[in-house]
């Protein structure tokens, strides 16, 4: 019951997330009962060019875990960490068989207590369909070219958990 309130309280209400948040809830759930502690839980609308960070306070020789994942928009997705010096300390890569999923986990031990950008990057994404339409305006116009530039953003979901 207490975890399923702070799911609800730390997660954002927007329904352009709604899946990866779901998604995320259950990776977390998952999570929680293999004994891991929830620190925080999130979704955001992730575009290719603007990627989404959490800044954490972090102690040194403390095992977290970063979880992500994405709604069906997302092809490939990365975690990234930094320090508070922006230098790039963690993240995750392709698999064995060199893919990207639009899931993401990463294991991470901080070398010494302090504050980090915890982030998820969007690397890719699914195109956006397109939908004909009927009406011959400006505005349907744009609509079409709109609808037939690639999708360049997604839900991403992120939680940290820690043991």
């Amino acid at each position: 019951m207490l975890f399923s309130l702070l799911l609800a309280l730390t997660s954002e209400s927007t329904t352009t997330t709604g899946q990866a948040r779901a998604c995320i809830n259950n990776h977390v759930s998952e999570s929680y009962q293999a004994g891991w502690r929830v620190r925080n839980v999130s979704a955001f609308e992730v575009t290719q060019d603007n990627n989404r960070y959490m800044l954490l306070d972090l102690v040194g020789e403390v095992e977290y875990r970063f979880v992500s994942c994405g709604d069906d928009r997302a092809k490939s997705v990365r975690i990234v960490v930094y320090d508070d010096m922006g230098r790039l300390v963690d993240s995750t890569g392709p698999d064995e068989e060199g893919k990207e999923g639009r899931q993401a986990e990463l294991t991470f031990v901080p070398p010494s207590t302090g504050s980090y950008f915890v982030g998820v990057r969007l690397l890719s994404a699914h195109e956006v369909p397109v939908e004909p339409t009927k009406k011959r305006g400006l505005r349907a116009k744009n609509a079409e070219v709109a609808a037939q530039a690639p999708a360049s953003s997604a839900g991403i979901g992120l939680g940290v958990l820690y043991r």
